[in-house]
């Protein structure tokens, strides 16, 4: 049943426009705002990287931001068939504003903006 509804809704097909909806905004956003990124991976899974010497403190703000504006968001994004247009603009809305703020701030001390500790990067934390 699972694979006759993926075919029969070409679910591959809203994946693939999803991700690159969110990889667009993205690039916008980050070029708009001057916040620099490196996107990477595919449209339905990627990810960015922020350009900048304290990657993982920005990538902890960026979190603590997106969700104070109810969103559990991180740097990376895998598209599902669940996400609507939307959704795309209520997350659009929020990285802008997001992305506004850092820009605002990519200089100062990010450490202070963050309301714990920085995030571990992959599986430091169990090291």
């Amino acid at each position: 049943a699972t694979i006759s509804k993926f075919i029969d809704n070409d679910v591959h097909e809203h994946l693939k426009e999803v991700g690159r909806q969110v990889k667009n905004l993205w690039v916008e956003t980050a070029e708009s705002t001057g916040v620099g990124v490196n996107i990477s991976g595919i449209d339905p899974l990627s990810h960015f990287d922020f350009q900048h010497n304290q990657q993982q403190a920005l990538k902890t703000l960026f979190t603590q931001l997106m969700l104070k504006k109810g969103f559990l968001a991180t740097n990376s994004f895998y598209a599902t068939y669940a996400h609507t247009d939307d959704h795309i603009k209520l997350y659009k809305t929020a990285l802008e504003e997001t992305f506004t703020f850092l820009s605002k701030h990519i200089d100062d001390d990010i450490e202070s903006f963050i309301d714990g500790p920085i995030a571990h990067n992959g599986f430091e934390r169990l090291a």
